[in-house]
Formats: structure tokens, sequence, C-alpha cells
């Protein structure tokens, strides 16, 4: 519960500095095709809650 409370109230400050951190450029790139950006994101979601849900599999495999 402590690490879900300090991740809420942290998340906005450290995405506001990710923010800005980044150029003109890229902040055009992420404008210009939100469909690409949320495809990556989606997709990198899904791959880290796979690596997630495997390494939970394997370690619960181990305890038997």
């Amino acid at each position: 519960i402590a690490a879900s409370l300090l991740s809420f109230l942290l998340y906005p400050f450290l995405a506001q500095a990710v923010a800005s951190q980044l150029d003109a450029v890229a902040l055009s790139v992420i404008k210009g095709d939100v469909s690409q950006y949320m495809q990556n994101f989606f997709n990198f979601n899904s791959l880290l809650f796979s690596f997630f849900v495997s390494q939970t599999y394997a370690s619960l495999y181990q305890q038997q």
C-alpha cells in the first residue's frame, strides 16, 4: 500500500520532469502519430505484464 501511495504522489512530478526534457522534435513526433505511440505503449505494457506473469509462475512452480 505504501508503494502505491508513493507512486501515486510521485507520478505527476516524474511525468512533468520527463516532459520538460523532451525537445520540440520529440513532441511533434508524439503529437503527429498518436496512434502509433499508443500502440507502442500497449505493446510495452503487455510485454511487461507477460514478463511479470512468467516470473510469478516460475517462482510459484519452484515452491512445489
